[in-house]
């Protein structure tokens, strides 16, 4: 139950987070084809310390997704699996592909919530509300120095 009501993912106005112990997608959301038909999309975030396989690919799917919806696998490690492993509805974005898959959309992340600019890289740092290439620099220098505690600090 949303705080203002109950939420449809039908209508295609939310996504929905899943808490850490679901059994099945991370989130979710309704999607509208171009004939009105309802679709959904399941995200599945996986942290691991292993390279993805097109098995290990394969099984976070079934978990998360009927063959019907739309999945896309979110991982922090180096896949091992190609594009012609990839079934209809689906993808991989990994830290390899990551940029690409957000392009100017991760940019809006970083302008509307607190990023650490202690560990960003600099094409991040631009993205910055503020922060040009000049400012950039500096902080990418001054960094490999002391730790900002906050946005005035790196703006001394």
């Amino acid at each position: 139950m949303h705080e203002l009501g109950e939420v449809n993912v039908n209508n295609c106005d939310h996504f929905v987070l899943n808490v850490a112990s679901a059994r099945s997608a991370d989130g979710f959301c309704g999607l509208k084809d171009v004939n009105g038909k309802i679709l959904q999309e399941r995200h599945q975030n996986k942290h691991i310390k292993s390279d993805v396989s097109a098995q290990l690919f394969e099984q976070e799917r079934q978990k998360a997704a009927r063959d019907t919806d739309f999945f896309i696998l979110f991982t922090t490690h180096t896949p091992n699996i190609s594009s012609g492993d990839l079934t209809l509805r689906t993808g991989l974005v990994s830290k390899e592909n990551f940029d690409a898959y957000f392009g100017p959309f991760a940019a809006r992340a970083f302008r509307n919530y607190k990023v650490d600019i202690n560990f960003v890289k600099r094409s991040q740092l631009e993205a910055i509300s503020g922060i040009g290439a000049t400012i950039a620099d500096r902080i990418l220098k001054e960094r490999n120095n002391k730790k900002f505690a906050d946005r005035e600090d790196f703006m001394k």
